[in-house]
């Protein structure tokens, strides 16, 4: 009995527990960039501010939309809404 062997698998290693280099990156600066506006805002609003950079890096590091991350997702659609889209018909004969 013969199995296949899936090829040309990437999977980018866990280096820092759960989280791949990139994703901890992008955690790291969101709570950087919280620990700095700490200092910066009153509580009340540092708390909303810091709820939602954190959230919304945590959102930008494990939502996927189909089967690509968001980043991605977010990469192709400013690409698409800035090339310049040329449609050109021509009539058969």
């Amino acid at each position: 009995m013969q199995f296949l062997v899936p090829q040309f698998i990437e999977r980018n290693p866990k280096i820092f527990g759960p989280f791949t280099f990139k994703q901890f990156i992008i955690i790291g600066i969101a709570i950087a960039i919280s620990i700095g506006l700490f200092f910066v805002l009153p509580y009340g609003i540092f708390i909303i501010v810091a709820l939602l950079l954190i959230g919304g890096s945590v959102m930008f590091v494990f939502f996927r939309v189909g089967r690509e991350p968001l980043p991605t997702y977010f990469k192709n659609l400013i690409i698409f809404g800035t090339a310049p889209k040329i449609y050109i018909w021509k009539k058969k004969k």
